[in-house]
């Protein structure tokens, strides 16, 4: 029926994953946005459990906002520079998206994924995939007939007299 690679995925062939890359998200910048803020914020893999520690300037290039974001490497400490656009919301305030520096949309996170080091870029420019799109799909008619089974080993009579 189905030709060469029509089968199920194979492991070695799962693209990368959002949850093992480092996010860097809007909302975690801390507000009001002024030029010269400058701290420390927390990346973490959710995958891992594992955090890094980066270092944020915000600068005020006279067209708008950038950051500018400092990440350990294994050898040294690599900048990257992302501008910050600011947009009004329904109710007032305003709403900051970070701008890829690869494709220039804007969006909400920016992701770096372990396995190839290639800084920080938007989900659809790194191609990353979320885990659930890669897990095997289960029909409630099978879910429902293996639960049956187990119930049925539960309360069988061996199991029973186990007790």
């Amino acid at each position: 029926m189905g030709g060469y690679g029509s089968g199920r995925r194979q492991s070695y062939d799962r693209r990368r994953q959002v949850e093992c890359s480092w996010v860097l998200d809007a909302d975690t910048i801390p507000r009001p946005i002024r030029a010269g803020n400058e701290g420390a914020l927390d990346l973490t893999i959710r995958a891992m459990s594992q955090r890094v520690q980066v270092t944020y300037l915000i600068r005020d290039d006279g067209a708008g906002f950038e950051l500018d974001v400092w990440t350990p490497t294994e050898t040294h400490w690599l900048m990257s520079r992302i501008r910050l656009d600011q947009m009004p919301v329904t109710y007032g305030g305003v709403r900051t998206y970070l701008r890829c520096p690869a494709c220039q949309h804007g969006v909400v996170k920016l992701y770096w994924p372990q396995v190839g080091h290639g800084g920080f870029a938007c989900r659809r420019c790194h191609s990353l995939v979320y885990r659930s799109s890669q897990e095997r799909r289960v029909s409630a008619a099978a879910l429902m007939r293996h639960t049956k089974r187990l119930h049925s080993r539960l309360l069988s009579p061996e199991a029973l007299q186990g007790r």
